[in-house]
This record gives C-alpha cells, sequence and structure tokens, in this order.
C-alpha cells in the first residue's frame, strides 16, 4: 500500500515548487473545503474535503498539454520588442542596396525573435 503524498507536486504550469496547500474552515455551504495553491503564478487545483484529499488531487492532475511546432516552424513573441524592430529597420534601410523583398525583413524579425526569446532579452 502506497502512503498519500504529504506535499504538493511542482506546479504543471510554471514549475515552481511554492505550492501550498490551503484549508477552510467554512465555506458557503458550510462544509470544509481544501485546495492547492502556486505561490508563484495563482494557479489553483482541484478542492477536496481537507488538505491530505486536495493535495492528492493537485498530484494527480494531469501536466497542461505542449503544443507542437512543426517542422520550419518556431514559436515567437505576438508583439515585437525592441530589438526585434530594430533588425526590421537595418533590413529596411538595405533596399537601396538589394531589389526589397518582404521575406528578408520577416525573416530577420524572426531569427531575432527566437534569439532573444533564447537569451532571455
Amino acid at each position: 500500500m502506497t502512503t498519500p503524498a504529504t506535499t504538493p507536486a511542482d506546479c504543471p504550469f510554471c514549475g515552481s515548487a511554492n505550492v501550498k496547500a490551503r484549508a477552510y474552515d467554512e465555506t458557503i455551504g458550510g462544509e470544509p473545503d481544501a485546495f492547492c495553491q502556486c505561490e508563484d503564478c495563482s494557479t489553483t487545483g482541484p478542492s477536496g474535503a481537507d488538505k491530505d484529499e486536495a493535495i492528492a488531487a493537485w498530484n494527480r492532475r494531469a501536466a497542461p498539454r505542449r503544443v507542437a511546432v512543426p517542422e520550419g516552424y518556431a514559436l515567437v513573441p505576438l508583439k515585437a520588442n525592441q530589438q526585434i524592430c530594430q533588425v526590421m529597420q537595418w533590413k529596411l534601410a538595405e533596399w537601396p542596396v538589394r531589389p526589397f523583398r518582404v521575406a528578408l525583413v520577416y525573416e530577420a524579425a524572426i531569427r531575432e525573435a527566437m534569439r532573444t526569446s533564447k537569451e532571455g532579452v
């Protein structure tokens, strides 16, 4: 027989280990209620009658589904940051030298977005 976990697993959304089980003795219906909550991203888990039940429910919860990125694609920010805009301007400045092609600007912006996301800029 396995013993129930006494501590909540890491948050399946942000990966934080800072997850707390909370219990309330009185709720609107008068029944005891408990739940787990990530202190970093505020995600809350399913409730239980007590902390042990809430922890068990939290630990059984499936991790969020990862999005598959097709070959040739990359996840990039929805909004351009300063570095991305600057790279696009540099590519646009090359226009008199080379025939203007939107693809060059787009590809430069994507490369910069990937670089800045890897570096945490």
